[in-house]
């Protein structure tokens, strides 16, 4: 390991950020992650180890373009090189990191266990399907599902859920998704779900779900469209898969922002925004929080026009 990896995963980001004026919040906090805030610039952290190298890592909550090591941690808050930023911690670690108490330390966080083989055989174990009855009951249509832009890019368990893969650049885990139920695989980590790809593809559409995706497509459906799922809100390790996304785009391909309509979404949008030059197209659903929303909108009011006679073929 180099002197900079050795930096990332040996120095305890959440003793050095206690150094520098944050304060642990015991209650947010948990074993895998630790919530702290700066008194003064009221500035709000999550820091966490990561699962795929050990590395300490954190991201603002405030800031979506705040995120990273110990080392981007410095370089941002002391506005200075990343040269610069190692000289500091070097300095900290060989001089300051005694002074803090034994009492006043935080507690450390441990990465959760990742099995990426595990969580494959769990997916293994679930059947190829061509339509879903949650997925139907979420107003996407059997069509939608047959469409080769989905097809292979979710299975469904012997409970009916339906799973929909993560990768980066190997299998890493997969979502989760039921009647009341939204998980994901324990063994696995938070990748990205994507849709098939093809080489004429000119636009690269982000969401917050596959169930968007699924959305999206059904009421603006493209030829030439690919989508990406980040089930959920975004990991630094999540980041940089996306920033790989983004450069295996065709050039001059169009980068759209579907995620939600709310802040959450602004904020995703922004730390994506930050990945690249490319101006990147916000495109919230303009109706409900999210594009599954706007469907089963859609779709309601498609089937109460309906003479009655369909309506009842439809319910059968």
């Amino acid at each position: 390991m180099d002197e900079l990896g050795r930096i990332k995963s040996e120095i305890n980001l959440i003793e050095y950020a206690a150094s520098r004026g944050y304060q642990l919040d015991r209650r947010r906090s948990s074993r895998h992650s630790a919530v702290m805030r700066h008194p003064v610039s009221a500035d709000k952290i999550v820091i966490s180890r990561s699962a795929v190298d050990n590395h300490w890592i954190y991201f603002s909550v405030r800031d979506g373009s705040d995120h990273g090591s110990i080392i981007d941690f410095t370089a941002r808050r002391d506005r200075c090189s990343i040269v610069d930023a190692v000289a500091e911690i070097r300095r900290w670690s060989g001089s300051e990191r005694g002074l803090i108490s034994v009492e006043s330390r935080p507690r450390s966080v441990v990465p959760r266990v990742i099995d990426r083989a595990a969580a494959r055989a769990e997916y293994d174990r679930a059947r190829s399907v061509a339509n879903s009855p949650y997925l139907n009951s979420r107003g996407i249509r059997s069509s939608t599902l047959l469409d080769r832009r989905f097809v292979g890019t979710f299975r469904e368990d012997s409970r009916g859920r339906i799973l929909f893969p993560h990768a980066d650049r190997e299998f890493s885990g997969f979502e989760s998704r039921y009647f009341g139920w939204t998980s994901f695989s324990k063994a696995g980590v938070k990748t990205l779900w994507s849709s098939n790809a093809f080489p004429t593809d000119s636009r690269l559409i982000l969401v917050e779900s596959a169930i968007d995706a699924l959305s999206h497509y059904q009421l603006r459906p493209g030829a030439h469209a690919r989508y990406a799922s980040i089930a959920g809100s975004m990991s630094p390790h999540q980041l940089s898969v996306i920033k790989d996304a983004l450069a295996a785009v065709p050039p001059k391909s169009a980068i759209v922002l579907a995620f939600d309509r709310d802040a959450d979404g602004d904020k995703l949008a922004q730390q994506v925004q930050a990945l690249t030059v490319v101006a990147c197209e916000r495109a919230p659903s303009p109706v409900g929080k999210d594009w599954n929303d706007c469907l089963k909108v859609r779709e309601r009011d498609f089937i109460s026009s309906l003479p009655t006679r369909k309506r009842q073929c439809l319910s059968l």
